[in-house]
């Protein structure tokens, strides 16, 4: 399977745009020499990416004067309700994961082939403990056809549901909150994953999450756990390890499970750059993979590919979700009221030479 790349000009687009919404740049942009200097890429890259923005109307090129900033993340930019979603992400689009940064290129495509822009606002004040005021700002400063919640917290989908806002959760929904979602099927895959250890000869089996843990993790355990479950292998064992996300948290994992009386054989990573860091990890150590332990990974990204050795793990192409968002928003769009409940999408096994089988 493979996976579509980001052109320059579209990420520096992107750059751009993120840019715009923080407010560094407000009513015009910098010069063409100037953003050359600042993004460090060619006058041909940026023209290409400032002719972009200017057809998804983000700006206007206005002679002898430069691109006047027309959509900005403020109240200055509006645009009229109706003709634009919105996304919330925790931080800028250019500094997200790579899949998340891919089917928010191919959601914008899709939308604007239906006289649709998306518009990304991006903050942590919105994925806060407490974020009903800048949630309350936002949407009255710029009211939006439907939102798309990525990443989003609990607190954030229960807001949105309390209000009766148009919103769909690209992720896993929190508990009981009633609100449409496009997701990946990440019980399915975990339980997937932990099949095809126990059926390879591994009975020390871990499965690793982050914190705090999102929904899409506690979906993940529970797969995991209930393949343990349902395979009856009683000499299996299964534990659950958590870090904080920190490149020094994910190192003492990596020392914690190494000092573990029994020192599991196959882990599940769920998260491709955390894969990485304990791959690299557990390498440091002198850890052969997959001869001493053998690694899996619950997501994909394109930098996976060239790992060594290459890890197996779940790929769904960016385009499959950003389309299924993408139908998901028109419905919602159209129908005002229509009981739209889950939909998800099951990502393929890839597999890498990182797992190993115990037994033939």
């Amino acid at each position: 399977m493979t996976t579509a790349y980001v052109s320059l000009s579209v990420q520096v687009a992107q750059v751009i745009t993120a840019h715009i919404e923080a407010g560094r740049w407000v009513d015009w942009l910098p010069g063409e020499r100037t953003l050359v200097t600042e993004l460090t890429v060619s006058r041909k890259t940026v023209r290409k990416a400032l002719a972009l923005l200017e057809h998804d109307g983000m700006i206007v090129a206005e002679s002898g004067k430069g691109h006047r900033i027309v959509a900005s993340g403020g109240a200055a930019g509006e645009v009229a309700a109706g003709g634009s979603v919105g996304l919330l992400l925790p931080e800028s689009v250019e500094v997200m994961r790579t899949f998340t940064n891919l089917w928010i290129n191919d959601l914008r495509i899709f939308l604007a082939a239906h006289d649709l822009r998306l518009r990304v606002f991006s903050g942590h004040k919105y994925y806060s403990k407490s974020p009903s005021r800048a949630l309350e700002r936002i949407c009255q400063q710029s009211p939006q056809k439907v939102w798309v919640l990525s990443h989003s917290t609990e607190v954030m989908q229960r807001w949105f549901e309390r209000r009766g806002l148009p919103a769909v959760v690209a992720g896993s929904i929190h508990g009981r909150v009633k609100l449409p979602s496009v997701d990946l099927d990440y019980q399915a895959v975990c339980r997937h994953a932990a099949g095809t250890m126990l059926r390879g000869g591994h009975r020390q089996l871990a499965i690793v999450v982050g914190q705090p843990e999102r929904a899409g993790d506690r979906e993940s355990i529970t797969g995991f756990e209930r393949a343990i479950d349902t395979q009856r292998h009683p000499d299996a064992s299964v534990k659950v390890f958590r870090h904080d996300c920190s490149p020094g948290g994910v190192n003492r994992l990596v020392q914690r499970m190494l000092r573990a009386v029994t020192p599991p054989t196959a882990i599940l990573v769920a998260n491709s750059a955390h894969y990485l860091a304990i791959h690299t990890g557990l390498a440091a150590q002198g850890r052969s993979i997959p001869g001493e332990v053998s690694l899996i990974s619950r997501d994909d990204d394109p930098y996976l590919a060239f790992v060594h050795p290459e890890p197996t793990r779940y790929g769904c192409p960016p385009a499959h979700m950003a389309r299924m968002i993408g139908r998901v928003l028109l419905r919602i769009g159209s129908e005002q009221g229509l009981d739209i409940r889950a939909a998800t999408l099951m990502p393929e096994m890839i597999k890498g030479a990182s797992f190993k089988r115990l037994v033939g």
